[in-house]
């Protein structure tokens, strides 16, 4: 699962670097999904307990 996050994190940087998006939006976008991952890890070994 995190092989593919960090594919869809690389596909992110590339389309925003070959649209001119602001690297400062990239980071935005990164932190948030890094959020979202650490709030899914946490449900789930909760689930597990």
């Amino acid at each position: 699962m995190l092989a593919l996050i960090d594919r869809e994190r690389e596909r992110l940087h590339k389309f925003a670097s070959q649209w001119g998006f602001g690297d400062q939006r990239t980071l935005q976008q990164s932190e948030r999904v890094d959020r979202l991952i650490y709030v899914f890890m946490r449900r789930s070994d909760s689930i597990k307990q």
